[in-house]
């Protein structure tokens, strides 16, 4: 007999882990895949705004507990060559979090409410009709299968998925540790505009430092003489990083914009970055994997306990995560199109007006 859950989510991440949490609390069983691990390192930078957040899904006092490391605010040369520093109001801070260790907390949150992972080695093959899910523990029916596979997009697949044909953008993304110390406050975002892109800059100590250009993908190579060529384009961060070294060889990142055609069926819904990927201008990754989680969590509860209200559930899922993508992507695009008087240029252009829909 085929093992049967209320609840079958893929992929471990934030919107993954938060949404079983929430679930598993809710009385329902829970069943998580976690696929490998990332071989590269990924980092990020959490705005005092998503204390809130945390707040609201019931982790904060774990999140602070976990002592990540201060964000205190950015400094970013963006439209003319002088700083411009913005410091969050005194009292208020954000994180600046590794990503595994992020994940592997709120993985372990949800593990402590009763949701049962397990290690995935291989992509599983989903039956969306049936709700049946093979994996590597064998074969198991849901009532409710959920994407949190972020861009592998396992059902995401199987719907379908919009990308901008103007442009498709990456992240060289790398490591870097100072002998000492950088000349840059420690606890601050870095963000730098130049002529075929933007650098992003995440401190994780005093001297190491996650940094990432996003150009297009038409120029983008894997590897330290691509990166290097990119960090000789700027000015701020060649002045501040030009000595350091790499800790591994640069990698690149897919940072591309996208959409589904549809974010949730009868008995499927896709979470966080599976559904969509909104530009990182914004720093709001985490939060918004956070937020769909949340939605996605409520609006299963209801499909379950009130079925005769699915279908206006469902309707509301779609709704919220269209409406999501749209503004994230409305927001980057002014942000582009406010660089064009300075750098008027491909990579700007071609990013200054919302994507296609």
């Amino acid at each position: 007999m085929t093992p049967k859950v209320d609840i079958l989510i893929l992929g471990a991440g934030p919107a993954g882990a938060t949404a079983a949490r929430l679930l598993a609390l809710q009385g329902r069983s829970v069943l998580l895949l976690r696929g490998p691990a990332s071989r590269n390192p990924h980092a990020g930078s959490l705005p005092p705004t998503i204390a809130e957040v945390f707040r609201s899904i019931g982790v904060l006092d774990a999140i602070e507990q976990a002592n990540f490391y201060p964000d205190l605010g950015v400094v970013r040369w963006w439209l003319d060559a002088e700083a411009e520093v913005e410091s969050y109001v005194e009292g208020s801070r954000g994180y600046h979090v590794q990503r595994h260790a992020l994940d592997e907390l709120l993985l372990t949150l949800a593990e402590s409410a009763g949701v049962e992972v397990q290690r995935n080695s291989r992509a599983p093959r989903v039956e969306l009709d049936r709700g049946i899910v093979e994996h590597d523990g064998g074969v198991t029916e849901a009532r409710f299968v959920l994407d949190a596979t972020g861009r592998a997009g396992l059902i995401a697949r199987q719907i379908r998925r919009f990308w901008d044909p103007r442009y498709r953008t990456v992240g060289l993304c790398g490591l870097l540790r100072a002998s000492e110390t950088f000349d840059a406050d420690p606890h601050y975002n870095l963000m730098e505009a130049y002529d075929r892109g933007w650098a992003w800059s995440v401190p994780l100590s005093p001297r190491c430092r996650y940094v990432c250009f996003y150009v297009d993908a038409s120029i983008a190579r894997d590897g330290e003489t691509q990166f290097r060529a990119e960090l000789a384009r700027t000015v701020e961060f060649q002045r501040l990083f030009g000595d350091a070294e790499l800790e591994s060889p640069p990698w690149v990142r897919d940072s591309s914009l996208y959409y589904s055609e549809r974010y949730a069926g009868t008995n499927w819904m896709l979470m966080g970055d599976a559904a969509s990927f909104a530009d990182p201008l914004s720093s709001s990754g985490v939060e918004k994997a956070l937020l769909s989680a949340q939605f996605t969590a409520e609006a299963i509860g209801r499909c379950l306990d009130r079925p005769a209200e699915a279908g206006e559930a469902i309707r509301s899922m779609n709704a919220r995560e269209a409406r999501v993508w749209r503004e994230h992507a409305e927001s980057a695009a002014r942000t582009y199109a406010a660089m064009l008087d300075l750098y008027d240029t491909p990579f700007w252009r071609d990013r200054a007006k919302p994507p296609e829909l």
